[in-house]
């Protein structure tokens, strides 16, 4: 069904209505009535094309699928009427083409101590006829869905205590989905907390938590073809509950599957109690968020996170996303091509950076308030959302992530449900229930920042959820070409800008008259501009100190003290300790009394070291000449394996940071030996092997 609808799930009815802006006349002067729908306990989903509809109704909770162009009723299963399988449906998820459904229902209070009871079963829409069933005794919403399918519907694949099962779907005459039958292929996960099946179907990715004393697991595997048997594989450490209950119902044994054998790639990380996958849309590449509960640094409330990229193009491989920022990851996502993505990270405020297909950074997006990023649907995949919900204002801007500008700005405040329409130009910003309690409704603003309509229920009557129905690209009406920048069109930007009201000017923040017309001597939060990234090396925060802090071996820049200079900050107390600043008294009366013993009468105060910053001068005048640097240089052709270069790169860092520490301690006034200082002069040798072990690294990723 062409044309844009939206679903409101009010406290009062749910209905699914046309939508166009109000500018735009309806075709032939009428509208579409709108549809009604039943209550629903849930919230309501959509299949791809927006033609169904799958809500949870009545008193025992069934599962029902409707039409959303008339609203009848296709098909219902499940509730504690149902004589297969008894107990309250309390989740529901459709297979990519809606010709089944997934249901987890709580089992009834007669069921609960019998542990084949089939509780997980999958319908078929056409009837409503279960083709197979499992028993699953948990449900955790992380893991869900228990049950995934390749995008085609020609595989199906289960998570288990100790494996991922798949299912061939074909049923009699090739007709899907037909599951209820012994998997064909395994891949043994033992303890797996989540999987993710390749929207292709032919690759498998699986997480392990952390055990007491074993590292998470991040794996990767390929998924057996029907007639290859390899050996088995078997990843894990035991010790987690997995996500599935055991074999029973229509899954039928395993004996005989096929086995995946061993991974494709893995990854340990010692800090990852949950995962979040995200495939591309070609099944090429993969990014996995994993997070902890706690944060044993003491830095944040919200526990750590980290970013990983997978790919099986080329050499199958898993490596940590390296990110300019240190802090939480917020959001990732790909675009509809599955050819980049955009990583929102760094503690507040947070930075949001775009990277190629192949994990390289190509455009960041600067510093702000933001925790969300979600790019357009595929009529304009181009259009990327950077905002900040939850508890950050609810500030929204819009990019072109081919042009690299932003192209629009809104605010939409306690906005607790948002997404893009289906064509990418519109998006819409509402405030639920229970969420909220007060404010209920929703906003549309277009992509270039002006608000299309504004609604707000009225008092006592609340709004339940809001979400425009799904559109397959190929069902959107043709629309013209969108204005460009500066015409005068009724929606090109000049207008927009001569019917907004003049803004106000902006509010500067007090400075001391003494300061003003000065650069700040600090700034109390990073700032990082919007720009295009070269080489794939992250600019910094403005100077040049700051940049340098983001390469492999370079210390963090000191903290500057206004009015005063550089060497006398550091003995001020501009990151030295109290040690620090009684050896640095020391060194300077060492130094005024090795100058009265040179000079004579030169150890009188008026011709003593003024200073900390003079009496370290001194001190290295009258050190011993330092020998030329030596460092061992590297056959980098020799190299021929990433282990291999990784390894030199991970010793020299520890070399760079030897000479930070050096350098550190020679500008507080303390002595270096002849070593010291040698190992000090190597520092320019040691970063150009740096940047020659990194073009090698490249060179054998590629």
């Amino acid at each position: 069904m062409g044309g844009l609808r939206i679903l409101l799930r009010k406290s009062t009815g749910t209905s699914i209505q046309a939508y166009r802006e109000p500018a735009e006349a309806p075709p032939h002067g009428d509208t579409p009535a709108p549809v009604s729908l039943p209550p629903s306990s849930t919230d309501i989903l959509f299949s791809t094309d927006g033609g169904l509809a799958l809500s949870i109704e009545g008193v025992d909770c069934h599962a029902v699928v409707r039409s959303t162009a008339s609203g009848e009723e296709v098909c219902h299963f499940g509730g504690t009427s149902d004589s297969a399988a008894p107990g309250k449906v309390s989740a529901v998820a459709f297979s990519p083409s809606a010709t089944a459904v997934l249901a987890w229902c709580r089992p009834a209070q007669a069921h609960l101590s019998q542990e084949a009871f089939p509780n997980l079963g999958v319908y078929r829409v056409a009837d409503g006829v279960r083709v197979a069933a499992w028993h699953q005794k948990l449900f955790d919403r992380e893991k869900w869905p228990y049950v995934q399918w390749s995008t085609d519907e020609a595989v199906a694949a289960r998570l288990t205590k100790t494996e991922v099962c798949f299912y061939d779907t074909a049923g009699p005459g090739g007709a899907p989905p037909a599951i209820g039958k012994p998997p064909y292929g395994r891949v043994k996960v033992v303890g797996a907390g989540a999987f993710q099946l390749s929207p292709n179907g032919k690759h498998v990715a699986a997480f392990v938590p952390a055990g007491a004393s074993s590292p998470g697991r991040l794996v990767l595997h390929s998924v057996p073809i029907a007639g290859d048997a390899s050996a088995v594989a078997v990843e894990g450490n035991g010790n987690g509950d997995g996500g599935g209950g055991g074999d029973g119902g229509g899954g039928g044994g395993s004996g005989g599957a096929l086995d995946a054998g061993e991974p494709l790639a893995s990854k340990s990380t010692f800090k990852a109690d949950a995962v979040e996958y995200k495939w591309n849309a070609s099944s090429t590449a993969l990014l996995a968020t994993t997070s902890t509960n706690t944060d044993t640094s003491g830095k944040s409330y919200y526990g750590e996170s980290a970013i990983f990229y997978a790919t099986v193009k080329g050499e199958p491989r898993i490596e940590r996303l390296a990110l300019p920022k240190d802090g939480p990851v917020f959001a990732a996502d790909w675009n509809a091509q599955g050819n980049s993505f955009a990583v929102v990270y760094g503690s507040t405020p947070a930075r949001a950076s775009l990277f190629t297909g192949a994990a390289k950074p190509v455009f960041d997006y600067g510093t702000g308030p933001r925790n969300t990023a979600l790019f357009a649907p595929a009529p304009a995949s181009r259009r990327l959302v950077l905002a900040g919900f939850g508890n950050l204002p609810g500030g929204v801007e819009v990019w072109d992530k081919v042009a690299g500008t932003k192209v629009g700005a809104f605010d939409t405040n306690c906005a607790t449900a948002y997404g893009w329409a289906p064509d990418g130009r519109l998006f819409l910003a509402a405030t639920t229930f229970p969420r909220l309690r007060v404010d209920n409704g929703y906003a549309i603003y277009r992509y270039d920042g002006s608000v299309v309509e504004r609604v707000k229920l009225p008092d006592g009557e609340f709004l339940l959820q809001a979400t425009f129905v799904p559109v397959l690209p190929a069902d959107l009406p043709p629309r013209a070409k969108s204005p460009e920048r500066g015409t005068a069109g009724a929606g090109g930007k000049a207008a927009v800008a001569a019917a907004a009201p003049p803004s106000a000017p902006a509010v500067e923040a007090y400075r001391p008259p003494g300061m003003r017309g000065r650069a700040p001597a600090f700034k109390l939060h990073e700032t990082v501009e919007a720009g295009r990234v070269t080489g794939g090396v992250f600019g910094g925060g403005g100077d040049d100190d700051a940049k340098k802090s983001q390469t492999i071996g370079f210390a963090r820049p000191k903290r500057a003290i206004a009015g005063l200079a550089e060497e006398d900050a550091l003995v001020a107390g501009g990151g030295l300790t109290k040690s620090q600043k009684k050896n640095a008294k020391k060194k300077e009366k060492a130094a005024r009394e090795k100058a009265a013993a040179a000079g004579g009468g030169n150890a009188q105060a008026g011709t003593a070291p003024a200073s900390a910053a003079e009496a370290a001068k001194a001190t290295a005048a009258a050190a011993p000449t330092k020998p030329p640097s030596t460092v061992p240089a590297i056959a980098v052709d020799e190299l021929t394996t990433v282990e291999e270069v990784e390894k030199k790169l991970k010793g020299l860092s520890k070399k760079l940071r030897q000479v930070g520490t050096l350098q550190a301690d020679r500008a507080a006034g303390k002595e270096l030996n002849e070593e010291q200082l040698t190992k000090v002069d190597s520092e320019g040798a040691l970063r150009e092997q740096v940047t020659q072990l990194e073009d090698r690294l490249s060179a054998l990723r590629t």
